[in-house]
């Protein structure tokens, strides 16, 4: 190699490496302008909101601001202030510049008060100039972090390499002090610099030059295009901005918003609590996606307390949680993990972890269940079974694995069951156990208390005497250590709107014979399927309200989920929806690898579509991101049921408002269990969220009662059938 070839190749690699950082250094600004962006959008927001508040609000403040002077200048609203200065308003007549300084103080602290109750909700169906801004930001800023990831390595491998010959690459450069240099030592120099052209051509310039052309597609990206990746993965989106806003400190959205997680995201952890699994390290190297702040917290807390019960409201990611939790422990060194989880949803786990992480799952459920459970002890990953297989095998004397994980906990809340036996000798081989379910306990409090003993026996009995909604508070206090439960609306910000409407119709004659004579015969179920249990689904009032709203969603290529608890009343909706793109009825007795292909099926349609299903099958741990519209054909005997069903829509992704319709009939059963399970349902929702015990099926009593009045209503109305 000559002087001038080791010279070129010097400067060679001072290009790169200023290509490569200035890569890394637009990454930074990009992701800076992403938060600028969320600011910007934010404060509009904040405006429109003031836009809508009189100036009579400045008079609250108590600090005898001239409101008459600004309406003298034409200023009817706060919207009208926002933004001004006190040389602004001192400009105005009648408004010096002391009053004008009240004034800006009231005014902010207005705008603090709005600002609290808004968060940015994204919707495609409702762009403008300023969503438009963030969400091509954010996805410019993705891209570029994508790039980043690479060129990091590069540049320190090219820096390493350029370190190595630094004395060398100076004498070179500098060519006067060159020709004063002895021939050995420009020898040496020369050699020393060969080691640079190995890190250089042994792929670091293919490498650099892929990346750095990977720069001007970002550049021209478009809104439009934008738009299209945000829709395809919301929730990526939506955490990679959070995690931009946490690095900036003076974003005014980011300032509010983890003022907001700070105190939703803990579940209501106690503080000393809260600080310990605050600061747990995670090293999630091998996980796929991006975890938001409030998902980490409660891999920390999973991590940090080793025995968990974790309530997250569904739609919160806990399948994430979990995933992340076993990636963080195997990375700690374990081998094995075990999840356990109900039939329907085996096959959705198994897709999960591949998924998110480089874990590998085995499946094991099925005839060859045994040679299964063999390769998963001789080769590790997650093995994933279901309840009412783990009664069929056993694990060898002696063997632990990392962590179990019981999704759908509440199966084994009876200790007399089979499953949950044989569930608590799964338990005994390892020290770290995570129970999860996403309808927060809707059993009793002595289930829940069953569950904790599996998990923590001290916790437990300190609970043990509490039964009453009296000492909520007191018992929340006492699981802090094992229960962990975030609600949706308070960490999910961006979710759009739900719509709730309840569509009540008239009975006709064949509708109400029907009835009537459910109702003399006792028939409590009978009396729930009013308006369905009709021969011909045309004259059942709920069905032609049904038709019309499905026909209208499908016109205007929304898809929607009919949810029924009957199989009948599913079958008479088909057809009455026989000109509607239909799928299902998705049953309890849809094999899981059949239901999965059904949804998938749904979700991929081009256009309207409706998936019919149980609303018992549909409502656990299946995700229909897909849908907008939810349709229940009659009121469900519990709250929780609803709850579930809604969330398989209404959850982490969902990118449109969602819309929620209850077909009821006046002068029925449906008005008497709406008015019955509300009243629950607000009694429950008092005791500290730490559960949804109470919302179980109405009881024997209860329903009796119920058809007991209803007949005597009937009786009374004087209208037979």
């Amino acid at each position: 190699m000559t002087a001038s070839e080791a010279r070129a190749l010097v400067e060679m690699a001072e290009k790169y490496k200023a290509s490569l950082n200035s890569l890394i250094g637009e990454s930074s600004l990009a992701r800076r302008a992403a938060v600028k962006a969320a600011d910007d959008l934010f404060d509009e927001k904040v405006k429109v909101e003031l836009c809508k508040l009189d100036l009579e609000e400045l008079r609250k403040s108590g600090l005898a601001i001239r409101v008459s002077a600004f309406r003298a200048a034409g200023i009817e609203d706060l919207g009208r202030l926002y933004g001004e200065t006190i040389d602004s308003l001192s400009e105005i007549e009648g408004i010096g510049e002391t009053s004008a300084q009240r004034t800006l103080y009231a005014l902010n602290k207005i705008r603090d008060r709005v600002a609290g109750n808004i968060s940015i909700k994204l919707s495609v169906d409702e762009r403008d100039a300023a969503s438009d801004k963030l969400v091509l930001a954010v996805n410019r800023a993705m891209q570029y972090d994508a790039l980043e990831k690479q060129a990091a390595p590069l540049s320190e491998h090219l820096l390493n390499g350029m370190d190595a010959c630094s004395a060398s690459s100076a004498l070179l450069s500098n060519r006067l002090k060159w020709l004063f240099t002895s021939s050995a030592k420009q020898e040496q120099a020369i050699t020393a610099v060969s080691g640079l052209a190995a890190v250089l051509f042994g792929g670091l310039t293919d490498e650099a030059d892929a990346l750095l052309a990977g720069v001007d597609p970002i550049r021209s990206f478009t809104a439009d295009e934008a738009w299209g990746t945000f829709s395809k993965d919301p929730a990526s989106f939506y955490s990679f901005l959070e995690n931009c806003i946490a690095l900036e400190e003076d974003s005014v959205y980011g300032t509010r918003l983890r003022f907001d997680l700070r105190f939703s995201e803990t579940g209501g952890l106690p503080a000393e609590l809260y600080e310990s699994v605050y600061e747990t390290d995670l090293d999630l190297t091998g996980l796929k996606c991006t975890l938001r702040p409030y998902q980490e917290l409660g891999v920390k807390f999973i991590i940090n307390q080793r025995t968990v019960l974790l309530g997250d409201e569904m739609g919160l990611g806990k399948t994430v949680e979990a995933i992340a939790a076993m990636v963080c422990l195997r990375n700690r060194g374990q081998t094995h993990f075990l999840v356990v989880c109900p039939a329907g949803v085996l096959i959705n786990w198994c897709r999960e972890i591949e998924k998110h992480s480089d874990l590998k799952p085995v499946k094991i459920h099925g005839g060859f269940y045994l040679n299964d459970v063999s390769r998963w002890v001789r080769s590790g990953g997650v093995a994933v079974t279901t309840y009412e297989m783990i009664s069929r095998f056993t694990l060898p004397e002696g063997f632990t694995y990392g962590m179990l994980t019981a999704d759908e906990a509440h199966y084994v809340k009876n200790p007399e069951a089979l499953r949950t036996g044989a569930l608590l000798v799964l338990r005994r081989k390892t020290d770290r156990v995570l129970f999860m379910t996403g309808t927060a306990l809707e059993n009793r409090l002595d289930e829940m208390h069953f569950l904790i003993s599996c998990l923590d026996p001290d916790t437990a009995a300190s609970i043990g005497g509490i039964s009453s909604l009296s000492k909520a508070s007191e018992f929340r206090s006492l699981v802090a250590p094992v229960y962990f439960r975030r609600k949706r609306e308070d960490v999910l910000k961006e979710l759009p709107e739900k719509i709730e409407e309840e569509i009540w119709c008239g009975m006709n004659a064949a509708e109400y014979a029907r009835y009537y004579d459910s109702v003399m015969a006792g028939d409590f179920m009978a009396m729930r399927q009013v308006s369905w249990n009709v021969t011909d689904p045309k004259d059942s009032s709920k069905a032609v309200q049904l038709r019309d709203i499905c026909e209208e969603a499908v016109d205007n290529g929304k898809k929607v989920i009919v949810f029924s608890f009957f199989l009948n009343t599913l079958r008479q909706a088909g057809r009455m929806l026989s000109d509607c793109r239909c799928f299902g009825p998705l049953t309890g007795s849809v094999s899981p690898k059949d239901r999965q292909a059904m949804i998938d099926g749904f979700s991929a349609e081009q256009g309207g579509a409706v998936l019919l299903s149980q609303v018992q099958a549909g409502g656990t741990g299946l995700n229909i991101q897909a849908a907008s519209v939810i349709i229940f054909c009659e009121p469900q005997i519990k709250p929780s049921l609803e709850t579930q069903a809604i969330s398989r829509a209404y959850r982490m992704g969902q990118l449109n408002t969602v819309l929620v319709y209850r077909l009821l009939c006046e002068g029925s059963i449906d008005g008497e269990i709406m008015d019955l399970l509300a009243e629950k349902q607000e009694i429950f929702d008092s005791f500290a969220d730490v559960s949804e015990s109470g919302q179980d099926s109405l009881t024997k009593t209860s329903t009796a009662e119920m058809v007991a009045a209803e007949r005597r209503r009937l009786e009374a109305s004087g209208i037979e059938s």
